[in-house]
């Protein structure tokens, strides 16, 4: 009777020991899912933030794409001073219109 009840509390003592490192293991691998969760977390913020800047640089771009052909030489000739070759330029000298 005796060695009934010591074999008993030797298995109830072994399956508390097991319960308790399947749990110390389930709580380090969530430890460790949930750090890997918040590095993914802040590295997607950051690729979102590069999404809508690229977003708005295509924006930008597509509105410059919609400049006519006029609009284009107005502005190579007004901001950058470009000319065609067989083109000449007069200037008015100081004082004049």
């Amino acid at each position: 009777m005796r060695k009934i009840r010591e074999k008993r509390r030797a298995s109830i003592f072994k399956v508390f020991l097991l319960v308790i490192v399947i749990c110390s293991i389930l709580t380090y691998n969530k430890l460790v899912l949930q750090k890997e969760a918040n590095a993914k977390q802040v590295e997607a913020t950051k690729l979102q933030k590069k999404v809508d800047q690229l977003k708005e640089e295509q924006k930008e771009l597509k509105k410059d794409s919609k400049l006519t052909k006029k609009e284009i030489e107005k502005i190579a000739r007004d901001r950058l001073g470009m000319v065609y070759e067989d083109e000449i330029i007069f200037r008015a000298e100081d004082g004049e219109k």
